[in-house]
């Protein structure tokens, strides 16, 4: 017993067991506990929060990707910057542009430019952050957050959009159309007619 009292704590007091005979009570002191927990967690190194941020595996300036189907170009993408995250199949970007491509492959149909986005690199999807503009020959589109679906060739938002054409103004909430603007819905739209 006297090695457990010097382990546990303080010996409080004394009383008799059945047959008469004197024992010692070991009662572990609540101020005793209490210091035993703060020490223990005091201890313990506190989380560095950074070392829980995902790093990426490459970092690259002057970043470009492009698709092609059938020999043909679909789009090319060019970034100031791109973090790629491998394990996660993406790539953050950073003041990025994408030239989409017509049909047969040869001549610019379209150019999107987005301050901030991410691109699926398993799939090609990707995903605008911030205002984001679309400019075809005849048109300009001002939306933010676009989200495009390669596999099914368009895109698409939520957020409020505004369509200028060389005799109107269409303006928004909701777009799905494809890049290079031949096919458009803007939901909640409200057209204005320039004269």
């Amino acid at each position: 017993m006297g090695l457990v009292s010097q382990k546990v704590g303080l010996i409080l007091g004394e009383s008799k067991n059945q047959k008469g005979a004197k024992v010692k009570n070991f009662l572990i002191h609540p101020l005793l506990i209490a210091t035993s927990l703060l020490l223990t967690v005091g201890c313990n190194k506190p989380e560095n929060k950074t070392e829980q941020k995902i790093q990426p595996e490459q970092v690259i300036k002057n970043f470009s990707a492009f698709e092609t189907r059938e020999g043909k170009k679909y789009w090319k993408l060019v970034a100031e910057e791109a973090k790629i995250f491998e394990t996660k199949n993406l790539a953050t970007l950073k003041n990025f542009s994408i030239n989409f491509y017509s049909e047969n492959g040869e001549k610019i149909s379209a150019i999107l430019k987005a301050p901030a986005g991410k691109i699926d690199t398993n799939n090609n999807d990707f995903f605008t952050e911030g205002k984001t503009i679309i400019k075809t020959e005849n048109e300009i589109l001002e939306c933010e957050n676009i989200t495009y679906k390669s596999s099914l060739n368009k895109i698409f938002s939520d957020s409020r959009v505004k369509l200028t054409r060389k005799d109107a103004i269409v303006k928004g909430k909701g777009i799905e159309a494809t890049p290079d603007l031949s096919s458009i819905i803007i939901k909640e739209n409200l057209v204005e007619v320039k004269k």
